[in-house]
């Protein structure tokens, strides 16, 4: 074990030689005897090393024995300032780091804080060049033109290379060109694209191992969540709870039109036309449909109008023969919706 000279200098594991003692032991039986540097320097320097000697002011190089129970007090009194010392420094360091700026990192195993909009767009963006089996998104936010027209391409050519998508946007998204052109060319390309009248959750997953979510903690004025702040998830147990909460979300989606059915910009069916045409299957009369819905039978007679357009029929016969056609797919999607891809370890 390390001691320590009359001047706080560590000696680290000094241990007296037999000489060294036998110089103490004669020293001690005469107060006023000194030791000579020259004759005894490598024992002196033994007991210099653990503060037992002090040099005499009156004669050069010489020194005189210090008194042993003098320097222990002086050591455990040093050694004991030494472990307080280095307590109070262990015990501020939680304090200090919590001073310290907290940057944009891992918090908790798995869960990343992304506070910039262009750290969360390299983080997707590099995410997505490694997706191997699927990509699902739900975007309850209006998306501008420009960026469905640089979405589309990439999100076909993903198609062709065997990478699965999903997405599912408000309802609303079904009455604007742009974003009806890009999913006319996803589900072309085999993409499944829905839409949800009611709120959801925004969410981005990618082969089940990545998970990009709104941060509900950093919300805006109107208490949205802020678009350029999220969560990036990478945590097991947290992205299979996070896929349950989509298939939901998708279960709950309508189908948006494609294929045969497909005559844009024109493909926007609202979930108020949905439930009047399966009223008018059912065998209602438009009066018994307007009941249903609480609706007048003025709005039913529009509606029927508008949906003959978009499905490009004549009659309520042929608007349903092309309504049960859409409503076979939708079926189809859903069986494929069961055997899709899982959670990890599911």
């Amino acid at each position: 074990m390390g001691a320590s000279d009359l001047n706080g200098n560590k000696a680290e594991g000094a241990v007296l030689s037999l000489r060294a003692l036998d110089l103490c032991a004669r020293m001690g039986h005469d107060s006023a005897a000194l030791i000579d540097e020259a004759e005894h320097g490598r024992e002196l320097a033994e007991l210099r090393a653990l503060g037992l000697v002090v040099q005499d002011p009156y004669e050069e190089g010489k020194w005189f024995l210090h008194d042993p129970k003098t320097v222990w007090q002086q050591q455990v009194a040093l050694g004991l300032a030494e472990i307080t010392a280095a307590v109070d420094r262990i015990e501020q360091l939680p304090r200090l780091i919590d001073q310290l700026p907290k940057p944009p990192g891992v918090t908790h195993a798995g869960i990343r804080l992304i506070t910039h909009k262009e750290e969360a767009a390299q983080a997707l963006e590099r995410a997505m060049v490694g997706a191997s089996s699927y990509i699902w998104t739900a975007q309850p936010i209006d998306r501008p033109v420009r960026t469905m027209e640089a979405r589309t391409p990439l999100d076909v050519r993903n198609l062709e290379k065997g990478i699965a998508l999903r997405t599912i946007y408000k309802e609303s998204a079904r009455s604007r060109p742009h974003q009806a052109e890009w999913a006319a060319a996803v589900t072309k390309a085999g993409g499944e694209v829905r839409t949800l009248s009611r709120p959801f959750l925004r969410m981005i997953i990618i082969d089940g191992a990545f998970v990009l979510v709104s941060n509900y903690l950093d919300l805006t004025a109107n208490g949205e969540p802020s678009r350029n702040a999220a969560v990036l998830i990478t945590q097991p147990e947290m992205i299979a709870f996070l896929l349950e909460v989509f298939r939901m979300q998708w279960h709950d989606a309508e189908p948006w039109l494609s294929g045969h059915d497909s005559k844009l910009p024109e493909t926007a069916i609202t979930q108020r036309q949905r439930e009047i045409m399966r009223g008018l299957t059912q065998g209602k009369t438009q009066a018994g449909i307007a009941r249903d819905l609480s609706l007048g039978e003025r709005t039913i007679r529009a509606e029927i109008k508008r949906l003959c357009e978009l499905y490009g029929v004549k009659g309520e016969f042929a608007l349903g023969r092309a309504f049960e056609r859409d409503e076979a797919a939708r079926r189809a999607g859903e069986v494929r919706d069961e055997s899709g891809p899982t959670a990890p370890g599911r």
